[in-house]
């Protein structure tokens, strides 16, 4: 492993080649999937402070809270570029 992007920095063969474009893709879509989750709940966008179990059981809630708010319809709450958050 070379980097964050690309696990083979030097690709020797084909195989590692796609390897590191599959692994690009994905990386980018888990990336986009948690910018998006970020956007719907604030808390984590700002960080979730506390014992590792119970983070975990935080941002798997607001998963599930998300997909809900998926297949109702619920829109992704917009910021105003104005809003000064109070």
């Amino acid at each position: 492993m070379a980097d964050d992007t690309h696990p083979y920095l030097n690709p020797a063969n084909n195989n590692e080649e796609r390897y590191n474009s599959a692994h690009i893709k994905t990386r980018n879509v888990v990336e986009r999937c948690i910018g998006v989750l970020k956007k719907r709940w604030a808390c984590l966008h700002r960080g979730i402070v506390m014992e590792p179990d119970r983070a975990a059981a935080v941002a798997g809630a607001c998963v599930v809270l998300h997909n809900m708010a998926m297949a109702w319809n619920v829109p992704l709450v917009e910021e105003d570029a104005n809003d000064d958050g109070g």
